[in-house]
């Protein structure tokens, strides 16, 4: 629930991890049935319920709340909060929302509420490894780039790291495939979370730049996006 994926210029950019190996698998039980197989969050390092317990599977729901096209805008947003309310009983909430905006870049913006003061994993996977900045990351494949950067997160810097592992797996289901790669961007514990990213495609070797500021008001953070003259607000609720 939740998870998304990005293909640009007729390239996979933020893939679905893992290989198909076999039913009941290692790959197959201990990753691609787990939320950190996609591109997604994980709290406090815990994901979605993803076990055989038919019941649960059923309780572990998400919802698509709202989506419209505007003004050359797409979006959505999606409640996932009980999908991960069997791992994390003191899940309150966890709402992702998506702005496709003309068609050029997308804004994600993830609020997750908790009872007790939790740390948040964002995670992208893709096929190549990525070059990571302080805030920033980029991905290339043959056709296409994919530059990220996470503009607001209200509980400070995240910490980004990569690998190319798929952990708890069998190295002899998987031997021969080719690498995949990790990122975990992870934050500072807080009972709220906002967490505002920027993912903007590009064909290889093009070096598009979005600008963006931000207005912190009382009650609200209005961030600002501009691309090729043209500006797009977008207002995210604090988190208290």
């Amino acid at each position: 629930q939740n998870a998304f994926l990005l293909h640009a210029y007729g390239e996979p950019l933020a893939i679905e991890s893992g290989y198909y190996v076999a039913f009941n698998s290692t790959m197959h039980l201990n990753w691609r049935r787990q939320t950190r197989s996609t591109n997604n969050l994980l709290i406090d390092g815990q994901g979605q319920y993803a076990g055989l317990d038919k019941s649960l599977n059923l309780q572990a729901t998400g919802r698509v709340e709202e989506a419209h096209f505007r003004d050359g805008i797409g979006y959505v947003r999606m409640d996932a909060t009980e999908a991960y309310r069997v791992n994390i009983p003191y899940v309150n909430r966890c709402v992702r929302e998506i702005y496709f905006v003309h068609a050029a870049y997308i804004v994600i913006v993830d609020a997750v509420d908790l009872d007790q003061p939790g740390e948040i994993s964002w995670l992208m996977h893709t096929r190549n490894e990525m070059r990571l900045g302080r805030q920033r990351f980029r991905a290339a494949g043959e056709k296409a780039e994919l530059l990220g950067e996470f503009v607001y997160c209200s509980s400070g810097d995240l910490t980004l790291t990569q690998h190319d592992q798929f952990t708890d797996v069998d190295p002899e289901e998987i031997a021969g495939l080719p690498a995949q790669w990790h990122l975990e961007a992870r934050t500072r514990k807080a009972p709220g979370h906002r967490i505002v990213t920027l993912l903007v495609p590009m064909k290889k070797g093009e070096d598009r730049f979005v600008s963006h500021f931000i207005d912190d008001q009382d009650h609200g953070v209005h961030l600002y996006f501009t691309d090729q003259g043209q500006t797009t607000r977008i207002s995210v609720a604090k988190a208290y």
